[in-house]
């Protein structure tokens, strides 16, 4: 179900290496080289050079920071992104963002201020890639 990693080797940015679902909560901080999905409720600060994924049944409270940050459930708190932010239809920010690009679907909801500049694109995760889906 689950690929193991080869013993030394460095994650790829774009692998989920950790999930935390939906009937679970976590308080605390979170920080990951390799892709983080939450879909439960999580306080706290996540710092991951990774993609980040919240599913539509997540409720985060916490400053995020990521690679690519797709938001399907609901954040409060700070967002910056390195590549990329999509809000989907049913996702919900109500904090500031920091991004390149910035994409909110039809019916995605932000409320908040937003810096899209193009400086966030140069970082040791290297150029832009395409975000997964959620």
């Amino acid at each position: 179900m689950f690929k193991q990693r080869e013993q030394g080797s460095a994650p790829k940015p774009d692998y989920l290496e950790t999930i935390i679902g939906k009937d679970s909560e976590f308080k605390g901080t979170v920080s990951s080289a390799a892709g983080l999905r939450i879909d439960g409720r999580m306080e706290g600060q996540v710092l991951n050079s990774g993609d980040v994924i919240i599913g539509d049944s997540a409720e985060v409270t916490a400053d995020v920071k990521g690679r690519n940050v797709i938001v399907s459930g609901l954040i409060r708190g700070n967002i910056e992104a390195i590549c990329k932010i999509e809000i989907t239809p049913t996702g919900r920010v109500e904090g500031d963002i920091k991004t390149g690009v910035l994409i909110v679907s039809e019916g995605g909801k932000f409320s908040g201020k937003s810096d899209m500049t193009s400086d966030n694109r140069t970082s040791v995760a290297g150029p832009a890639q395409e975000a997964p889906k959620a």
